[in-house]
């Protein structure tokens, strides 16, 4: 008894004790669904710094875009249900454990639509009881142990559609029974230090598969992020563009392979949607059908520089779906940049100690996201050499330039349309006279006569000539070296 007390004293000193936390519970009959409102609780009192409870349907907490939603714990799930959407907000578990189905009969839901989650320690997917997490988008972090399906009662299953989880270590099925899936699209699982082999292991056994199972899985260690595994899936249909990736506005299709029918004489057909929107309330997703029962692989699109767009197939075999991304995949096209010509490459001369020259650049552009502005500026320059523009503030694409002293100048032209710059330069050669910049050009042949090669014949090439006139300087004899 006196050692339990000396124990008891201690964590009071820490800080530790079983009263630290209150445990609060989100109503049954809540107000709205703004966590972040206290009548949504019972007690009246926000879990910020407590334990929180969601263990009750119809109506759980939407953690929109603005929001940020904290406790210290969470129990995600009872015998009636309970489920969390985050869409666009932040939600963070600071502390303790985040666990979904926490005993048997419990059932917790986690819908993740955008935004982050936030798991400051270990978070559990079915600890006894059963749960569903979908990552349809946007960020979770977990601190310590992803686990899925915890204890032999415990069915469990991650559909990891879009979003990145990264955690410290990661776990199915870890005592034993339970029943687990992870079911990958375009989301990215990466796990701290090499996992592979065990991650390996969850694949052989059939509990991590890819796209519903039509698709493939794709590992590596230290490859795609140092010192840490990766995983992600590949599409069934060889999708083009893949999800994530910035093209250009020259791509003027969508493209996909279906696939060949299961059955003699059956016809594969297919529905595409594809829109530049999307809700945050999957699988309900805000964006048009542009084919519908099609036997097709490509549909031609027109796209708009700056855009997000997103697309989705299902694929019908005689009426019947036979594969369903569940999530759409999305590519986005990046800013158009100015294209700059900033005109060739000039030879000039000194007169009087300057040259003085044009430059005419030139600028294309598609006028967006914003009117673009250019700037002219000298990059390199001769030792004791200056640059004067006309008009001074260079701001112009066609000006005046006067270099002073010989040697080379480089000018850059650059357009900024407020998200990207073009640039371009140009070369000046100075040469301290005409005759110097004459000779430096590829295509100089000397003048016949020009004897003393100041670029002109004229009397001092007479008088070198009158000079050396019938002189003779052949050889009169063989020549041994």
């Amino acid at each position: 008894m006196r050692k339990l007390a000396v124990i008891w004293a201690c964590l009071v000193i820490a800080g530790f004790s079983p009263s630290a936390f209150a445990y609060i519970q989100w109503s049954g009959s809540p107000v709205d669904t703004n966590w972040n409102n206290p009548e949504n609780w019972n007690g009246g009192a926000l879990p910020t710094n407590d334990k929180a409870g969601v263990k009750s349907e119809p109506v759980g907490p939407i953690i929109v875009e603005g929001d940020v939603a904290v406790c210290t714990q969470l129990t995600l799930g009872g015998p009636s249900g309970g489920t969390i959407r985050v869409a666009g907000g932040i939600f963070n578990v600071t502390q303790n454990s985040a666990i979904m189905g926490n005993a048997a009969g419990e059932n917790g839901t986690l819908i993740l639509n955008s935004g982050q989650f936030i798991a400051g320690g270990n978070f559990y997917v079915g600890l006894a009881g059963e749960a569903t997490a979908y990552f349809d988008g946007g960020t979770a972090s977990i601190a310590s142990v992803f686990g899925i399906g915890e204890r032999s009662t415990s069915t469990a299953a991650v559909y990891l559609g879009v979003s990145v989880v990264t955690c410290e270590t990661f776990r199915m099925d870890d005592s034993g029974g339970a029943t687990v899936l992870m079911d990958i699209a375009n989301g990215t699982l990466i796990v701290d230090g090499d996992e592979s082999a065990k991650i390996q292991t969850y694949i052989d056994n059939g509990w991590i598969i890819a796209f519903g199972g039509a698709g493939t899985l794709e590992m590596d260690f230290d490859v795609r992020n140092p010192d840490k595994t990766t995983l992600t899936a590949v599409h069934p249909l060889g999708i083009s563009p893949v999800n994530g990736q910035i093209v250009t506005v020259d791509v003027t299709a969508l493209t996909w392979n279906l696939p060949e029918p299961t059955q003699a004489g059956a016809v594969v057909t297919c529905d595409v949607y594809f829109g530049t929107e999307m809700n945050f309330y999957s699988p309900d997703y805000d964006y048009a059908k542009v084919v519908t029962n099609g036997s097709v692989e490509s549909y031609a699109v027109t796209l708009e520089p700056g855009r997000i767009y997103y697309w989705k197939i299902d694929v019908f075999e005689n009426g019947e779906l036979i594969f369903d991304a569940q999530v759409p995949s999305s590519f986005s096209t990046g800013n158009v940049i100015p294209t700059v010509n900033a005109g060739g490459n000039i030879t000039a001369w000194l007169i009087d100690g300057k040259a003085q020259l044009d430059l005419a650049g030139t600028v294309e552009d598609d006028g967006k996201p914003a009117p673009y502005t250019v700037l002219w500026t000298v990059t390199a320059q001769p030792e004791g050499g200056t640059v004067e523009f006309t008009p001074a503030s260079a701001d112009a694409e066609s000006l005046s330039v006067v270099c002073s002293g010989a040697g080379d100048y480089v000018l850059e032209l650059a357009a900024n349309d407020s998200s990207d710059t073009g640039a371009d330069t140009v070369t000046i050669h100075v040469f301290e006279n005409a005759c110097e910049a004459t000779k430096s050009l590829p295509n100089y042949v000397p003048l016949v006569g020009d004897l003393n090669e100041d670029c002109q014949v004229d009397d001092l090439d007479l008088a070198l000539l009158e000079e050396n006139w019938l002189k003779n300087i052949e050889l009169t004899s063989y020549y041994t070296e």
